[in-house]
C-alpha cells in the first residue's frame, strides 16, 4: 500500500524539479497547479515509472487530468488499490 504522504513528497519533488516550479512546495492540496498538456504527459509517465500507475488512452481507463495535488493523491491510490484487488 502506497502512503499518501509518500505520494506527496515524491510529487512535490518531482514538479519543483522536472518544471522547476518552486512555489510547489507551499502549495496545499487544493491550490491549482496550472499545468499544460505537455506537464500532464510527463506526470502521467513519472506516476507510471515511480508508482506503476498505468493510465491509458483507450480502453476502460481514463486519462486523468490532474488540477491540484490531492487529484494526483487521489489517482494513485486508486489505481493501486484497483491493481492490488485484481
Amino acid at each position: 500500500m502506497i502512503d499518501e504522504h509518500s505520494v506527496e513528497e515524491k510529487v512535490r519533488e518531482f514538479l519543483m524539479t522536472e518544471f522547476m516550479m518552486p512555489q510547489v512546495e507551499y502549495l496545499s492540496l487544493k491550490d491549482e497547479l496550472a499545468l499544460d498538456s505537455l506537464a500532464q504527459a510527463e506526470l502521467r509517465l513519472f506516476l507510471s515509472d515511480e508508482f506503476g500507475v498505468e493510465m491509458s488512452q483507450g480502453g476502460k481507463q481514463k486519462v486523468a487530468s490532474f488540477s491540484c495535488l490531492s487529484d494526483i493523491i487521489e489517482t494513485v491510490g486508486v489505481r493501486e488499490s484497483a491493481s492490488a484487488g485484481s
